[in-house]
């Protein structure tokens, strides 16, 4: 009987043991940013409606490279231009910077706060840049994008 009892309590703290501990923690691992990205939707300041893209928003693509350089096949100043621009970028938890390399050695940098990132989907809220500064929220702009590659 005794065998029996130390046998079934040593097979109860096996089970146990090789059990991981619950931390709480119940959200999904955030995927990688690294890829290729399509920009799908803008949603400008308190609106809660997606302004249509034009014909040369739809173009922007994303690629996050590894080595924190962003490549962009899309510039915004020149109506549907495919030239490829190279940009950095920084993640550290939920805030995504961009940097801009413009002219005459300014680069304009933008602060944006990741709302979603996960297989398929990135969206972030632009909150700063060094233009304005912080943005109130009726001046700030949420772009979503979905994972090319």
């Amino acid at each position: 009987m005794k065998k029996l009892i130390r046998l079934c309590l040593m097979f109860v703290t096996l089970v146990f043991a090789s059990c991981k501990p619950d931390d709480g923690n119940t959200s999904t691992a955030t995927s990688s940013l690294i890829g290729e990205w399509q920009l799908t939707s803008i949603v400008f300041g308190l609106n809660t409606t997606e302004e249509p893209l034009d014909e040369c928003e739809g173009l922007q693509l994303y690629h996050y490279k590894e080595n924190n350089n962003l490549e962009l096949y899309f510039n915004p100043s020149d109506f549907c231009s495919s030239t490829t621009y190279t940009l950095t970028y920084t993640k550290e938890d939920n805030v995504l910077t961009i940097e801009y390399p413009v002219e005459d050695g300014f680069t304009y940098v933008e602060e944006n706060t990741i709302e979603e990132l996960n297989s398929t989907t990135l969206k972030y809220i632009e909150v700063w840049n060094t233009i304005d500064g912080d943005l109130p929220p009726e001046g700030r702009a949420t772009y979503t994008y979905n994972r090319v590659n």
